[in-house]
């Protein structure tokens, strides 16, 4: 077959070459989800003023504890949290004694990760709450993001300045007010992983082993067999971008490799074009 052919011709060419050569690579990060397990029976409560309402997620320092979360968890530069609330109908704002508008509706995410403080009070605050207006019955999204990633979740809660007591004539406390809060999702960012094109085997430089191990996965697919790279040595592997693991991929990585060896200095995007987009 002529691809065997060559790739014979450029192993042997490769193999008289004593060293690895280097590669560059970039960081990819994604969002993560923390699954949410609640709500617990008093998870949604008024706040300490007694009056607006609050929906704890993860609470221990409550008289009833809410934990509707893993709070062991690594959280990475931020916290979002996605919510539903009803009852409000179009009501926006609270309203002054003479019935005149007050302040608008709004939640924010406060809480304690890590050190990473955000209660709403700018002297002790190492980090700003999040904050979202509420406009009404809806779903909203809102988001605190952090000055360093931690992995464990102290106290987390929606917190809002909405005076249940107006939601409705003769309401007596949150639990008759109509109003109620649905979390629908929790998030964080994902800790970055670095992409070393051609660097398959991940010790750190580009080498015919790195060629093999592509060569090796691209024959097992080609035979129908288990996949033998991991899905991050596919990326470092797909060198050519193309999303498949082939010939070409293999082909590059040598040619990289017997560059460097040759005491050239290789330009990782002129060899490997997933790592110039």
């Amino acid at each position: 077959m002529k691809h065997t052919k060559f790739m014979k011709s450029v192993l042997s060419v490769c193999a008289a070459a004593a060293m690895g050569a280097s590669c560059l690579g970039y960081s990819a990060s994604a969002a993560t989800d923390i699954p949410y397990l609640g709500p617990t029976d008093g998870a949604l409560c008024a706040n300490d003023d007694g009056s607006t309402v609050r929906m704890n997620i993860y609470n221990e320092w409550i008289s009833s504890p809410v934990k509707d979360i893993n709070n062991v968890v690594n959280v990475i530069d931020y916290i979002e949290v996605t919510f539903t609330i009803s009852g409000l109908g179009d009501r926006t704002c609270n309203v002054n004694e003479d019935g005149s508008e007050a302040d608008a509706y709004e939640m924010s995410l406060v809480g304690l990760i890590g050190s990473n403080g955000f209660w709403g009070d700018p002297e002790t605050d190492t980090v700003t709450p999040g904050s979202v207006a509420v406009t009404g019955d809806g779903t909203y999204t809102v988001r605190t993001d952090l000055a360093e990633s931690a992995d464990t979740i102290l106290c987390l809660i929606l917190s809002s300045n909405i005076n249940f007591y107006q939601l409705g004539e003769g309401v007596t406390g949150i639990a008759d007010s109509g109003v109620s809060v649905t979390v629908d999702s929790i998030s964080t960012g994902e800790e970055s992983w670095a992409v070393n094109y051609g660097d398959v085997d991940g010790d750190g430089a580009v080498a015919i082993e790195d060629a093999t191990a592509v060569l090796k996965h691209y024959a097992a697919a080609a035979a129908g067999l288990e996949a033998v790279l991991t899905d991050d040595q596919i990326t470092a592997g797909d060198v050519d971008g193309d999303a498949t693991v082939a010939i070409e991929d293999a082909t590059a990585i040598l040619k990289y490799y017997a560059a460097g060896a040759a005491g050239l200095s290789p330009v990782i995007g002129e060899y490997f074009p997933a790592a110039a987009q």
